[in-house]
């Protein structure tokens, strides 16, 4: 299932997270199995990418929380043992370079192979994601030998892939006023209608924006409501910010081609966090 033989344990040479992130997000919506995800991300990270009731997932931190794992290898074994005994078709396990930088290859490669030792004989697969740059070559000889070898597919839903140029992780969105002018320009996106509204076309939605640099974190609650009127309600009050932001950001490009850089700089960071409208469009009438 998903591609994995049931009973083995496989690795995954990690390049890039956004990928994996992407590929969870497309196995998981063909309903063909139950994913399991551990991750150094939090939740509020991975909602952006997948949907969280179609994936279990695990936050891989020292904080306490909902959801979370700590980082010691006891109880990080105890957890997966848990997962393994219940009902999952594939484990995906991210975050190995922090367990490895904390408790050492050795004593990690030993839970590693504990862990091959339950599955063996079962339905389930796991899958490890790990940057095999942080092994020197005994360790990188243990590991290959020890698991599988995978690889991403090549072909991700065009939906979800973008060049390299236009991506703009979430975390990038926060900018300071000097990296501003490298974010995506503001662009009307069509409208999600009543009917078209589901958690999934949000959650697109939201990433749309985020790529933008727009700060949509009031969102976040519609994610996980299960009163889709309230989420759409919602919605529709940060898509009537954003239409705002745009109209003052298109302002922003007369601005801008007039010379006034370091005010055009400064204003499009404070629309983007779609606040302070009336103080944005009151500055820009005073220098027109």
């Amino acid at each position: 299932m998903f591609g994995f033989e049931k009973g083995k344990v496989y690795s995954l040479n990690l390049i890039s997270q956004r990928a994996i992130l992407a590929h969870i997000d497309k196995i998981s919506s063909r309903n063909e199995g139950k994913v399991v995800f551990i991750s150094r991300l939090p939740h509020r990270r991975l909602v952006e990418h997948f949907d969280l009731e179609k994936v279990e997932s695990y936050w891989l931190t020292k904080q306490e929380s909902n959801g979370a794992i700590g980082p010691e290898l006891s109880s990080f074994y105890g957890k997966v043992s848990e997962i393994l005994s219940n009902d999952v078709d594939l484990l995906i396990i991210e975050g190995c370079e922090w367990l490895i930088s904390m408790h050492g290859f050795d004593d990690f490669y030993t839970m590693i192979m504990d862990i091959k030792d339950l599955v063996y004989g079962t339905s389930k697969s796991v899958l490890f994601s790990l940057a095999i740059d942080v092994l020197d070559d005994i360790n990188l000889s243990k590991w290959q030998g020890s698991t599988i070898e995978w690889n991403l597919p090549d072909l991700i839903d065009n939906s979800i892939q973008e060049s390299d140029e236009n991506r703009v992780d979430i975390e990038e969105a926060k900018v300071s006023f000097d990296e501003e002018a490298s974010i995506s320009s503001l662009r009307y996106l069509t409208p999600i209608t009543r009917d078209g509204y589901t958690k999934e076309t949000l959650r697109k939605r939201i990433l749309q924006w985020r790529r933008m640099g727009l700060d949509v974190s009031e969102l976040d609650t519609s994610l996980f409501t299960l009163d889709d009127d309230y989420g759409f309600s919602q919605y529709k009050q940060v898509e009537e910010k954003v239409r705002r932001a745009v109209d003052l950001d298109n302002r922003l490009d007369l601005l801008d081609s007039q010379g006034w850089k370091s005010d055009v700089i400064k204003l499009r960071f404070r629309i983007r966090q779609l606040t302070g409208f009336d103080e944005v469009e009151n500055r820009i009438n005073e220098i027109m």
